[in-house]
């Protein structure tokens, strides 16, 4: 099969499920007329009047804060907007705890067409999540030089469970898509476009500064450059880097100039009850059924990484581990799921096991079935699919 043929098949597939959310959110509430939505709404297809079916299948949660971003921009605030405040026992929640990329173009979408925040996200998640897909295919590819391993790699990805939020209006689609394009370009050594991506990409989520260090290593790895042997050419690169940490810069001082606190996306997280804790105390910290089912979650995820460390390279192990214990330093275990989805190494450590050879068709349908249980905790608003 030609890569474009691959490329294209990818392409279809991501709209396919784009559709399947479409009818498994629609089809969950035409039969249960008992779900709080459709109770308010008095009828289903008062549902459908009311509410689009956008918001039905691809919004949720964080969302209601990026549509509220692209509606009012970052509004200039008091510090003390960003956390409770202890003496009008107000929790306050704002919305600095969340990184422009995603909402602000958003917004631009908004202000030049003149829609709403949905008809302004689905253009940007069908294009960034499709292209997501596609760059991992592509470095997969470049990587092992193997297509079908690429492929393989890539539904599995596709299909994983909680792998949805790629494809919901999240910044996760932006993030990943520039992630790849990270990867892709120190892979082919255009080190000026390096620049340009990883810029952008600290803008698009909180952990996209601590991606230059997977980053990092998987420069010296595609150069050959040893990490255990102290010399000049280890020190070299970091000039690459450089621009991540002024992009961070700048933002730190935006949010000063806005709301006081150079560390407001930190500090807001307070308003989520999020403070920095030792990882491992984030499990099992609270009684209720998200917080179990995520901790087993997240330490069956630990388990397989500490199995493949010598299987791996450096840059995957790192991403790896940042992407599990970075959400898990903010004191909860909650959705861990979605944070784990994006961890391509396991992907890839399954596509390329015997297991998987020797019974793809079987898993993949596997995977397709886990991933749509746990669409299921989405559509209907439970923590689980938080």
């Amino acid at each position: 099969m030609k890569p474009n043929r691959y490329l294209l098949k990818i392409i279809l597939i991501s709209l396919i499920l784009k559709l399947g959310y479409v009818g498994y959110s629609l089809t969950y509430f035409k039969l249960n007329p008992q779900n709080e939505r459709v109770v308010k709404a008095g009828s289903f297809e008062n549902l459908l009047e009311k509410t689009s079916v956008l918001e039905l299948a691809f919004s949720r949660f964080d969302s209601d804060w990026y549509q509220k971003i692209s509606t009012t921009g970052y509004e200039k605030i008091e510090p003390w907007q960003l956390y409770p405040n202890k003496k009008s026992g107000k929790n306050f929640q704002s919305y600095y705890a969340f990184f422009p990329l995603y909402p602000l173009a958003a917004k631009a979408i908004r202000d030049a067409t003149g829609s709403d925040f949905y008809q302004a996200a689905l253009p940007l998640m069908l294009v960034f999540s499709t292209t997501a897909f596609l760059l991992l295919f592509i470095f997969i590819r470049y990587l092992s030089t193997n297509k079908n391993l690429a492929f393989y790699t890539t539904l599995i990805f596709m299909f994983f469970p909680f792998g949805f939020y790629i494809s919901m209006f999240y910044s996760e689609a932006i993030f990943f898509t520039l992630l790849m394009a990270c990867f892709i370009t120190i892979y082919k050594r255009k080190m000026l476009a390096f620049g340009f991506w990883s810029i952008l990409l600290v803008f698009s989520r909180a952990n996209g500064l601590y991606m230059a260090l997977p980053l990092y290593l998987f420069y010296l790895e595609r150069n050959n450059i040893p990490l255990n042997k102290l010399s000049f050419d280890l020190i070299k690169p970091i000039r690459h880097f450089y621009k991540m940490l002024w992009a961070f810069a700048a933002y730190c001082i935006i949010l000063y100039f806005r709301t006081g606190d150079a560390l407001a996306f930190s500090t807001a997280q307070k308003g989520w009850y999020r403070h920095i804790s030792f990882p491992f105390t984030s499990l099992f910290n609270h009684h209720n059924i998200a917080t179990q089912f995520h901790s087993v979650y997240a330490i069956i995820f630990m388990l397989i990484a500490i199995y493949c460390w010598r299987k791996w390279l450096n840059s995957f192990n790192i991403y790896t581990w940042i992407g599990i214990l970075l959400p898990l330093s903010a004191g909860q275990s909650i959705a861990m799921g979605r944070f784990i989805s994006l961890l391509f190494p396991f992907q890839l450590q399954l596509a390329t096991s015997a297991f998987f050879k020797k019974y793809k068709i079987l898993l993949l349908a596997g995977l397709i079935l886990l991933h749509f249980a746990s669409y299921h905790f989405w559509v209907v608003d439970s923590e689980i699919g938080f």
